[in-house]
C-alpha cells in the first residue's frame, strides 16, 4: 500500500503536544523525510480530524502503551515471578509444568504470538529458583498430555502476550476442559499484559490468571462520569470520518485498550491502527 502524502498542516499547539508526548515516551521522531515513521504516522493521523478530536486522540496517547519485543523477556520474567509469590499455587508440591500457548481451537496450527511467548520462556523459567528444579514440558499447541496434567503434583501453564476481553482464553479452557479432559483447577494463565475486564471474565470462569500489566478501559474507565458520554460521542465522530466498521468500533467489543505490543490487538481503538485504502495509521496490525 502506498500511504498518500502526510499533511503536515497541524496547528502549533497539536504539533508541539505531540512532540512532548514523543519525548516523554522516549519514542524516536526520525527524519522529517521518512513519511512511514511513527511521528509521521500520529502527524497523519491528527491532520485528518478536527481540533477537539486532536485534542481527544492526544489525551488518549499520553497514556497509550507500546510494548517492544525486546520488553517481552523482562514482562515474562515479571509474572513467573508473580506466580511464585502468589499463595493461591503451591508450587512447592508441583514437579511437572507443562507450558501451552494460549490458544484457541479456531486457530490451531496457526502462527500466534502465543506460540513465540511460549518458546520465550525456556530461556528464562530455568532463572527462577523456584522453577528450575521442576520438570519442565512444552506442549505442541494444546495437545496436552491429561493423564499426567490433572495429577496433584502437575500443573498447565497457558501463555500469551496479551487477554483482551478473555474470549480466546474462554475458548481455550472450554476446550481443555470438555475435550481434553484437564481439571480446571490445573489450569493456570501467565500474560504480558490484560485488560481488567479480561481478568475478570477468566476469574468467572474459576481459572487463575496472572499478568504483568492490566489496563482499564480508556475512555469509559478514565474520565468523570460527567465526561465519558462527551468523549465517547467524540470518539464515534472519529470512527465514522475513518470508517471503522460497526463491528470494531472503540475495539473489539467496546475494550477500549490504549496498547499495542508486537502485534496491536484489535481492542484497542481503531483510529490508532485502521489502515484503509491510502489511509495511514499509527500502529497497523
Amino acid at each position: 500500500m502506498k500511504p498518500k502524502k502526510i499533511n503536515k498542516q497541524l496547528s502549533a499547539d497539536i504539533f508541539s503536544k505531540l512532540i512532548d508526548i514523543f519525548n516523554k515516551k522516549s519514542w524516536e521522531i526520525e527524519d522529517d523525510t521518512n513519511e512511514v515513521s511513527l511521528f509521521n504516522r500520529f502527524s497523519s493521523t491528527l491532520s485528518e480530524l478536527s481540533y477537539d478530536q486532536q485534542m481527544l486522540i492526544l489525551e488518549l496517547t499520553e497514556r497509550f502503551t507500546k510494548i517492544n519485543f525486546d520488553e517481552y523477556l523482562i514482562y515474562i520474567k515479571s509474572v513467573l515471578e508473580y506466580l511464585v509469590k502468589d499463595n493461591k499455587v503451591d508450587l512447592s508440591s508441583i514437579k511437572n509444568i507443562y507450558i501451552a500457548p494460549l490458544i484457541s481451537p479456531e486457530d490451531f496450527g496457526k502462527s500466534k504470538s502465543s506460540t513465540m511467548v511460549q518458546y520465550s520462556i525456556r530461556g528464562i523459567i530455568n532463572n527462577i529458583p523456584a522453577l528450575a528444579f521442576k520438570r519442565i514440558i512444552y506442549t505442541q499447541g494444546l495437545n496436552v498430555d491429561k493423564e499426567h496434567i490433572n495429577k496433584e503434583d502437575s500443573i498447565l501453564l497457558l501463555v500469551d502476550d496479551f487477554v483482551g476481553t478473555g474470549e480466546t482464553a474462554s475458548a481455550a479452557i472450554e476446550y481443555l476442559n470438555n475435550v481434553e479432559n484437564i481439571d480446571k483447577k490445573k489450569i493456570v494463565i501467565l500474560t504480558i499484559a490484560a485488560l481488567k475486564v479480561g481478568i475478570a471474565f477468566v476469574e468467572s470462569l474459576n481459572v487463575l490468571i496472572y499478568t504483568a500489566l492490566s489496563f482499564d478501559k480508556g475512555i469509559s474507565d478514565y474520565y468523570p462520569s460527567e465526561l465519558v458520554t462527551e468523549k465517547i460521542k467524540l470518539m464515534d465522530s472519529i470512527e465514522r470520518k475513518i470508517k471503522v466498521h460497526k463491528n470494531e468500533r472503540l475495539g473489539f467489543k467496546g475494550s477500549e485498550a490504549l496498547l499495542t505490543l508486537i502485534r496491536t490487538p484489535n481492542n484497542t481503538f481503531p483510529v490508532f491502527w485502521k489502515q484503509k485504502k491510502n489511509r495511514i495509521a499509527p500502529f497497523p496490525r
